[in-house]
Parts: C-alpha cells; sequence; structure tokens
C-alpha cells in the first residue's frame, strides 16, 4: 500500500485527538479499568515520531493517530513505501527499536498509564501485551544493544526516571535511577553492555545518566542547552552519540565522541512542531519531527565526516 501524505493541520490534529481520548475506553483493544485518568503529555510529544530501521534499505517509522491508535510505515531504497494500523489507545508517542533484521519491538503507554508492547517478527505482528503495573507519566523510550536486550525507560509518579529490561530470563521488574524529568527520557545503545539515557531536567537543560556493564550507573550529569521538548538520541557506533532537542523554534544537534568529548550545540533548522526522533544504522543518522501540516520531515547525516542533508518530506525519502 503507497504511503498517503497526512494533511492534518496542527489544530485540527489536536481536536481531533482531544475528540478520541473522551471516547477511548479500552487499552490495545482490551478492555481497561484504569484507577486513575490517563495523564495528558504536551502536545508536542504526543505528535513526535518514532523511526527505527528492521533492515537495510529501510526506514520504520511509527506514528499516533488522532485517534490514538499505532500507525506503522516504512518505506524502501526504491521508493516502495508501506502502511499499516496496529491498533491500540496510545496516550503517548510510540518508542520503537529493532534488535536484528527482521525485528521490530514497539512500546507506548495505554490508558491505564502503564507500559504496553507489540513487536514484529517472523513475518507478522503479535498482540499488544501490558508489561508490569507501574504508572507511567511519561512516553516510553527503549534502546537494544543486542538480539534478545530491550531497555525500556519512563518517568514514574515522582519524577524519576524508571527501568525496565528483557532478557534470556524474560522482563525484569521496573527499577529506579533517580533524577527529576520534566520530559520524556530518550535512550540508546552503542554496543553490548553500554546504555545512555538522556532527558530535560527542571531548569529545561539536557541531562544524562549512562549505564557500563562491570561498573555500573553514573550519576545524572548536565549538558546545558534550552531544551523546550524532550530529547532523542542516536549511536551511529562505539563510543559516538547524537543528540537532538528542540529550542524555542529549530532543531539542535551536539554530538559525543570517546576520547574528544561533546561538540557545542549546531542548528538543525527545521520548522517542527514536535519533539525530533533519532536512528542510526550503521555510521547514518536519520532525525525525524512533524511539521505544521502533518507532514514527517528527517534530515539525514551518513558520516561523521560529512554534512547533513536538507530537510526532506517523508514521502520523497529513499534510504
Amino acid at each position: 500500500m503507497t504511503a498517503t501524505r497526512q494533511t492534518w493541520g496542527t489544530a485540527r490534529y489536536l481536536r481531533a485527538v482531544c475528540a478520541a481520548a473522551i471516547a477511548a475506553v479500552v487499552v490495545a483493544g482490551l478492555a481497561a479499568t484504569p484507577a486513575t485518568a490517563a495523564q495528558q503529555l504536551a502536545d508536542h510529544e504526543l505528535l513526535t515520531p518514532a523511526v527505527t530501521s528492521a533492515g537495510r534499505g529501510r526506514v520504520d517509522l511509527f506514528t499516533r493517530s488522532p485517534d490514538r491508535q499505532l500507525i506503522h510505515r516504512y518505506r524502501l531504497s526504491d521508493g516502495t513505501s508501506h502502511r499499516s494500523n496496529l491498533g491500540g489507545r496510545l496516550t503517548s508517542q510510540p518508542a520503537a527499536v529493532s534488535w536484528e533484521p527482521g525485528r521490530l519491538d514497539v512500546f507506548a503507554r495505554g490508558t491505564d498509564n502503564r507500559l504496553w508492547h507489540r513487536w514484529f517478527t517472523d513475518g507478522a505482528w503479535a498482540r499488544w501485551e501490558r508489561l508490569g503495573t507501574m504508572q507511567m507519566t511519561s512516553a516510553p523510550a527503549v534502546a537494544s544493544w543486542g538480539p534478545r536486550r530491550l531497555d525500556v525507560f519512563a518517568r514514574g509518579r515522582s519524577g524519576g526516571l524508571h527501568h525496565k529490561w528483557f532478557d534470556s530470563d524474560g522482563w525484569s521488574t521496573w527499577r529506579g535511577r533517580g533524577g527529576r524529568l520534566t520530559s520524556s527520557p530518550a535512550a540508546t545503545s552503542w554496543g553490548p553492555g553500554r546504555l545512555d539515557v538522556f532527558a530535560r531536567g527542571a531548569d529545561n537543560r539536557l541531562r544524562h545518566i549512562w549505564f557500563i556493564s562491570g561498573t555500573g550507573w553514573s550519576g545524572w550529569e548536565s549538558l546545558g542547552g534550552d531544551l523546550h521538548t524532550q530529547p532523542a538520541v542516536a549511536s551511529p557506533g562505539q563510543g559516538r552519540l547524537d543528540v537532538v532537542m528542540r529550542g524555542s523554534a529549530p532543531l539542535f544537534t551536539k554530538h559525543f565522541a570517546r576520547g574528544r568529548g561533546w561538540t557545542t550545540w549546531g542548528s538543525l533548522g527545521g520548522a517542527a512542531v514536535s519533539g525530533p526522533a533519532a536512528m542510526a544504522t550503521g555510521d547514518t543518522v536519520r532525525v525525524a519531527a512533524r511539521w505544521s501540516d502533518g507532514t514527517i520531515f528527517l534530515r539525514t547525516r551518513r558520516s561523521p565526516a560529512t554534512l547533513w542533508s536538507g530537510w526532506i518530506a517523508w514521502r520523497d525519502l529513499r534510504p
């Protein structure tokens, strides 16, 4: 199926979201009886897409529809595009990752404020499952450092970061990681045993915490900036990180290289009304965001030594 361009203006989109919220009484197609109503996230977060790749020459895009269902699109290098509705009742933007070619894992918060999960493997989508009972006050973030490993992060009711992971023993319980977050988190891994998590702090600065296997979790550090939305992050290789934030108008990026440290913030321009999303495949980093007419635009950097491309609409993307 060919993907059609979104034509929702921001105001119309948000009116539809609010109307659908009043009618929604289920999570992921299952009856829900939440103890508390789902806590409303900021408009810019709800408009934020998620991007990942389930294979070479492919980009997978996940968005939340006006009636709160999960929409999946992907484009191939030959220009072929596909679209499917994966259902659900999302009260946050989605988070997505691929731990190997042909595998996708997508997470979102449901109407009960809990974490919900759906995955694609062996050519088919599994049904939605609920993971744990913690009340989330943000969208989730997810990272994978290899096959059969998932690390999910979310803000809890106290405002701190919480962490839940999947490995050969199945799913862990939620564990607190501290901090005081004022946005949804972003997470990535540059290799086995390494995790990096970012969020906006109470002072609107970028906050960072990381994990090294055998050493454990660091404390939180401040990386400056003036964040108006949640951040995004991707890793294009060992010892490298690209963090993206939205300021008052344009998007900005900051790069880390092991042995060199952090660069200063550089502008990516654009006219985003959502927060950013980011993904990496090999050396290539892609940043995605939604414009005011509802269109998803992407910008690409093929390697740390090359310049960023211009902004390209989703319909014109050739991975």
